[in-house]
């Protein structure tokens, strides 16, 4: 599976993929902790940075359907649920060009609501798949998100995060936008009205091009048509969130550490992150993500700080590289919280998304 360069490594390396390896017995959990009612099928859509729509379709029989929209090109495989608690997905079928198969991405799955998804190789875009089957319900509510970094993205003047107030008149909603660069600075608002959302899909007639999906559960994705980027946002909770509940003993995340592949010098990967006793986080790596191995260097650091409104948590990310500033977007949504961060890292300015995810029963 790729991106635009039509090869295995822009489509199927999310996680830091290790290479093309055969699939062992298809196990039929859905990831994340949680297993799937036998029968089911679970359908999302997908954005890839910088512009690439993708949907897939996972299977209870562990066999699954993907199709990068934007350059036509379909995928088949199956999956198995691994003790790190990540999906491993084998393709074993494709339209693309030239692609080598059998080939090996990795996922991380909360069924029903979000997919994240790593290609194959450590040099490839995130991308980030919510459910769509019905519109969340509410008359009002605020939306949060980030963007999915590029290599044109200009931390100085370009957008890094945005909140949305929502009207719902019927299937019709009204939005009151506002962006916001990394250090906070306000951009500008703006007013959008005569959207329509129908079974998880948001239409807006004056972007044709584009395409936001949103889960039931209030996580959402916004593709804006190809090279035109893409966010990955939730629904902001209604009260600043509860930082000490955050970060309880035993709470256990994954997700993925991620640098646009065009920008070369940082392989995006699979990271778990746990609580660390002491009101942050800690968070690293794997040497084997198949076997649940975690890397043996020290971990980075997250330390939450201050809200800049409910959901909106500004916070550090130390590592042997340094210390980050960094943005995340959190809430509380089906039973589990979701973290979608973004930052640039201090050593050689590029920016990155923290993307990880709770885990479940």
């Amino acid at each position: 599976m790729c991106t635009r360069t039509g090869t295995i490594g822009r489509v199927m390396a999310l996680v830091g993929l290790a290479g093309l390896l055969a699939l062992g017995p298809v196990a039929c959990g859905g990831g994340g902790g949680t297993s799937v009612p036998p029968g089911s099928t679970r359908a999302y859509v997908g954005t890839q940075s910088p512009g690439d729509l993708w949907s897939w379709t996972l299977r209870s029989d562990g066999t699954f359907d993907a199709a990068n929209e934007t350059l036509s090109y379909t995928y088949a495989g199956t999956y198995a649920r691994l003790p790190s608690d990540y999906l491993k997905l084998t393709v074993t079928s494709s339209t693309e060009p030239g692609m080598t198969l059998p080939g090996t991405a990795y996922a991380f799955e909360v069924p029903g609501s979000a997919l994240v998804v790593q290609p194959v190789g450590s040099d490839s875009n995130v991308m980030v798949a919510v459910s769509t089957s019905t519109c969340p319900a509410g008359s009002s509510f605020d939306l949060a998100w980030v963007e999915l970094t590029r290599s044109t993205w200009d931390v100085v003047t370009d957008e890094a995060y945005g909140t949305a107030s929502v009207s719902v008149t019927g299937s019709t909603w009204d939005l009151t936008t506002s962006g916001f660069l990394l250090d906070g600075t306000a951009m500008g608002s703006d007013v959008v009205t005569g959207l329509t959302c129908t079974a998880g899909i948001i239409t807006d007639p004056a972007s044709p091009a584009a395409v936001i999906a949103i889960a039931p559960t209030g996580v959402f994705i916004r593709d804006g048509g190809p090279g035109e980027g893409a966010v990955m946002g939730m629904r902001a909770p209604t009260s600043p969130v509860s930082l000490s509940d955050l970060v309880l003993a035993g709470r256990e995340f994954r997700g993925f550490h991620y640098e646009d592949a065009s920008l070369g010098s940082f392989d995006s990967v699979a990271v778990w992150a746990r609580p660390d006793g002491a009101g942050n986080m800690h968070g690293g790596e794997y040497d084997d993500i198949e076997a649940n191995v975690e890397a043996s260097r020290p971990p980075a650091t997250i330390a939450f700080g201050a809200q800049a409104s409910p959901g909106i948590v500004n916070a550090t990310l130390t590592d042997e590289a340094g210390t980050s500033d960094i943005v995340f977007m959190i809430n509380e949504l089906g039973g589990r919280y979701f973290l979608f961060g973004i930052s640039v890292d201090t050593h050689d300015d590029h920016p990155y998304n923290f993307i990880v995810i709770e885990t479940g029963p």
